[in-house]
């Protein structure tokens, strides 16, 4: 139980945000907890790992999925996982974090039996930030009881064409490309509607990864796009529910929001969520609330990435094409060749929007820019009108 009380504050160290590199003063703790429990491993557990990809800042990223049986830990238990990466050359890097043993919900566990639910499987995702070079991984799990689970492997980076953001041989936290709060006086004013959804639609869990371009993508977007004030309204469109919002975001609201999404899971939808065409009309007002306040935006951006493509919500449009706010989408695609516009497109189009689709950083970056070209040819001496798209029936 001691050495658990020390993995529990060697992965809980950090206030920030999770996955953070451990201070220099718990990185002899942290070892000595790899150097004793790293040859053998007595929890059943399961890892899948995934190969250095470009992230949407020009680094690489890696990650993996743990998976474990709830047997092996209580339920509202919590348990530690510490991630050692060593780079040839460079210098190494401990991050930790805690995790909380969700109980299995009491309608699951009445309704199946003890071979269904041995079936289940609970999965976490650690992910990391990389450059150039060869690596060698170290995973560590504990729980109180002191059991644990280690694994070891190496990995390397692939050929790329484009300068990295990150030195050769370097580690860092996946969601350390942070948003300092910095406003401009003469900037525009900036609402943005963020769908927290996993990148993958099969997937009922956000994963790192998937954290990782989120909080990417909006600190790109903050960063690129000069603003006197922001909104923010994250959301997630099969839930049909406001995850986080404020109206004066700012740098703490930032470190609000990174938090938000590490305890973020869709496993779950309401009875209302399920009905047909609901979420169409949440949608629709989530898009006519924006146009509706007493003072609006200049600028209304939907960021995410792409997902209900086969449903669409019906473009009736507005009665003024040049009525504040301008609507956007960038439009996120995993891949090429899948460019199929989703429901949150059509709506843009019938909102007199414009949609960037989007596949690199590169492409996110053209895209903000020629979004604030055209937010600048408007005319400005247009005084604020609404009209709002009408709402399906």
């Amino acid at each position: 139980m001691i050495r658990f009380i020390l993995f529990l504050a060697l992965t809980s160290a950090t206030v920030a945000h999770a996955q953070a590199p451990l201070p220099p003063e718990l990185v002899a703790n942290a070892n000595r907890l790899f150097d004793e429990y790293g040859k053998h491993s007595d929890l059943h557990c399961s890892i899948t790992r995934f190969d250095p990809f470009l992230d949407f800042t020009f680094r690489y990223e890696a990650g993996f999925l743990i998976s474990v049986k709830p047997a092996e830990f209580a339920p509202g238990g919590r348990f530690g996982a510490l991630l050692r990466a060593t780079p040839e050359g460079g210098k190494t890097e401990i991050f930790g974090e805690e995790f909380e043993i969700p109980p299995i919900p009491a309608v699951m566990a009445k309704q199946l039996g003890p071979k269904e639910l041995g079936k289940i499987e609970l999965q976490m995702s650690l992910g990391f930030a990389l450059g150039d070079g060869h690596y060698a991984i170290d995973l560590l799990l504990m729980d109180k009881e002191n059991h644990s689970c280690h694994a070891h492997w190496n990995l390397k980076t692939a050929k790329h064409s484009v300068p990295l953001t990150i030195p050769a041989n370097t580690v860092r936290a996946v969601d350390a490309d942070a948003w300092d709060g910095k406003l401009h006086s003469d900037g525009v004013r900036l609402t943005v509607l963020l769908h927290i959804a996993p990148l993958n639609p099969y997937s009922s869990r956000l994963r790192a990864w998937d954290r990782g371009f989120l909080l990417q993508s909006l600190a790109s977007l903050l960063k690129q796009l000069p603003c006197q004030s922001v909104r923010i309204i994250a959301f997630n469109l099969d839930q049909q529910q406001e995850l986080f919002r404020q109206d004066n975001f700012d740098g703490d609201g930032y470190a609000q929001l990174v938090k938000r999404l590490h305890k973020q899971e869709f496993g779950t939808v309401s009875y209302h969520a399920l009905q047909r065409g609901s979420w169409q009309q949440w949608l629709e007002r989530l898009a006519n609330d924006q146009t509706s306040v007493k003072d609006p935006s200049d600028v209304v951006v939907f960021l995410g990435p792409n997902s209900r493509f086969l449903d669409k919500v019906p473009a009736e449009g507005r009665d003024d094409p040049n009525a504040l706010p301008h609507f956007f989408y960038l439009e996120y695609f995993p891949w090429q060749g899948a460019d199929f516009s989703d429901s949150i497109d059509s709506l843009t189009r019938g909102m007199h929007g414009t949609v960037y689709k989007i596949h690199s950083a590169d492409q996110l970056g053209q895209a903000i820019q020629k979004m604030f070209d055209q937010v600048k040819r408007s005319s400005k001496s247009s005084a604020p009108s609404t009209g709002k798209i009408a709402e399906t029936q």
